[in-house]
């Protein structure tokens, strides 16, 4: 297919029928929106207009994904040489719904990618008007900025300006986390996609840090800083829904196990507003002001609850990145993926 024609296919798989007819021309109108404002990072590069550090940002992209390539194994995609202004704000934002005694997020099925537990919207209002309908329903919700995501390699994958911006230990978790997508995805697991693709940008991330910059690089102790800051956030929301799914797991009436919920958040709450005022990053520093729900702990473990899997996976392949993404590969394979993985990570094999 032309370019274009390709992408409008694309768009649709991506969206198309397992919702309603305008959630799909929504999603269509703003992937194409999207598509038509690409402009070559070659140009980009090549104009005068164009900060130095955006040149270098884009310098280093480029460095990244080819060293994801070379070290890790991922796939050779022709994604990252085109360059989106999303004018600061983020390019989409995610919705996730949720019952209010419960942590089984609703999910949506879509083909290509399967069964997924959330909605992806171009604009804020189309998120907030669907937030609403959800929470008539008898769902919380939960709706979040997201500053990029995959096609899964149908189309490549533009640069955006609203990650390009970030600290480049976050530009380089980003494009190694999408890349992972491109280059194992399960249709219908989500969790497992997501949690893998969160785990090889973190640490592949890591290791491009000090390969480029040094051990006792600024560049490098201030990605540590901030790891340090994203795991204790993490503990923290994974122990409030270890806490909730205990709640939920008792044969108690809705009522009562709603009011028992309550006290858990109010009592997490307090636990991350003391953490959180030693925090340097105003991304975790505020997140106790927000209002947590069951949809925001359901939401944050879709991408951090197999932590201790792939941990243990990678222990498994002698500690070597590579060795670990060829297990997964391998494991994708098979009739039941995620028991592979945790075979592997238990025996070696």
């Amino acid at each position: 297919m032309r370019p274009l024609t390709r992408a409008c296919a694309a768009a649709a798989l991506l969206v198309a029928p397992g919702c309603t007819l305008p959630y799909l021309n929504q999603q269509a109108i703003g992937q194409l929106r999207l598509l038509g404002a690409r402009r070559p990072v070659g140009e980009v590069l090549a104009d005068p207009a164009t900060p130095e550090e955006t040149r270098e940002t884009l310098r280093r992209i480029a460095d990244v994904k080819a060293w994801g390539e070379r070290e890790l194994g991922l796939a050779r995609t022709g994604s990252y040489e085109d360059w989106v202004d999303t004018g600061g704000e983020p390019v989409s934002w995610l919705l996730t719904a949720c019952p209010p005694d419960s942590l089984e997020p609703r999910t949506w099925w879509f083909p290509v990618v399967g069964r997924v537990p959330y909605l992806g919207f171009f604009r804020l209002e189309d998120a907030r008007a669907e937030a609403e309908r959800q929470e008539r329903a008898g769902y919380e919700v939960w709706v979040r900025p997201v500053l990029a995501y995959s096609m899964l390699g149908i189309v490549s994958d533009p640069i955006f300006s609203c990650f390009a911006e970030g600290e480049i230990h976050d530009v380089a978790n980003t494009v190694l986390h999408e890349t992972t997508h491109a280059t194992v995805w399960i249709p219908g697991s989500v969790a497992f996609n997501e949690s893998l693709a969160d785990f090889v940008g973190r640490r592949g991330a890591r290791r491009w840090m000090i390969e480029r910059f040094g051990e006792d690089s600024r560049e490098v102790a201030r990605a540590r800083e901030s790891a340090e800051e994203r795991e204790l956030f993490q503990r923290l929301l994974l122990e409030g829904r270890d806490e909730l799914a205990g709640v939920f797991a008792l044969d108690l009436k809705s009522w009562e196990k709603r009011a028992l919920r309550d006290a858990v958040i109010v009592r997490q709450k307090a636990r991350y507003r003391e953490a959180a005022a030693g925090f340097h990053s105003e991304r975790y520093r505020r997140y106790h002001e927000r209002d947590w729900n069951t949809a925001m702990f359901a939401g944050f473990a879709v991408y951090h609850g197999d932590e201790g899997l792939w941990e243990a996976l990678l222990a498994a392949s002698g500690g070597d990145l590579r060795a670990f993404l060829l297990a997964v590969k391998a494991a994708a394979k098979e009739p039941d993926p995620r028991a592979a993985v945790e075979r592997m990570a238990r025996t070696g094999k």
